[in-house]
């Protein structure tokens, strides 16, 4: 699993990427950066889950505001996300205000500017109770998903994921089986049956394509035989608790 860092930079160019993160260093705040794309900027922030994202507006495939999007109402990760770009617009600025961006910079602009905005984001983070079991056992869900292959768009991966965090929050399978499908039904506002099926759905069809060494190291010599809904979710959701475990000792 990746360990957390503080600042994600959704640019990786000497001009920016580097300059921004060797200043955000000396103040002893860690850093990373990524491809300016935004399939590997959103999948950074799902696997380093970053306290703040700094992202340019366009990018190739997602630009900014889906990103924004998709991390509210999929993943659900609590990023600060700072957006860089070129509009002046104020309509322009007030739409990503109101899309759940934290800042939006103008280009060009200073980076000293940049480091001051993204240090007072980490000291309102550092404030915020997002250090619970939940929030790791979270980080461990998402990581999981990710790194496996399950494909993000699907609401039955979303019922996945839910899934999972019961497992890890409750303790058990026999914990959250009674409840497991109609809790999940009545916070995404749909019926138990539409539960269990999607998540048949995204496990029958997407098996074959997985990350095959993420299978075997989860489900060994059954790797290649399809497991029913309880039996994945069982599976993964033990191994995955014995990670949050030790991720939360930490």
């Amino acid at each position: 699993m990746s360990k957390q860092i503080d600042v994600l930079i959704g640019d990786n160019s000497i001009n920016f990427g580097y300059v921004c993160s060797r200043a955000l260093n000396s103040h002893n705040v860690s850093s990373a950066t990524v491809l300016k794309d935004g399939i590997d900027v959103l999948n950074a922030i799902i696997t380093k889950r970053p306290k703040v994202a700094v992202i340019e507006y366009n990018m190739p495939h997602i630009d900014a505001l889906g990103i924004i999007s998709f991390m509210k109402y999929f993943v659900d990760i609590p990023v600060k996300i700072i957006v860089i770009g070129t509009n002046s617009g104020e309509a322009f600025k007030t739409k990503l205000y109101e899309s759940g961006a934290e800042d939006y910079l103008l280009k060009p602009f200073d980076i000293s500017l940049l480091s001051d905005k993204i240090i007072n984001l980490l000291e309102i983070s550092d404030n915020d109770d997002l250090n619970s079991y939940s929030d790791k056992a979270q980080s461990v869900v998402d990581e999981f998903i990710c790194e496996i292959g399950l494909p993000l768009n699907l609401k039955g991966t979303r019922y996945i994921r839910k899934a999972l965090t019961m497992y890890i929050d409750e303790g058990s399978m026999q914990a959250v089986t009674k409840t497991i499908y109609p809790d999940i039904a009545r916070e995404f506002n749909t019926s138990p049956a539409n539960i269990e099926r999607s998540i048949r759905h995204v496990i029958n069809s997407y098996w074959s394509r997985l990350n095959r060494e993420i299978v075997e190291e989860y489900f060994g010599g059954l790797a290649y035989e399809i497991p029913t809904n309880s039996a994945f979710i069982s599976t993964v959701g033990y191994k995955l608790k014995k990670g949050c475990i030790k991720t939360y000792a930490k």
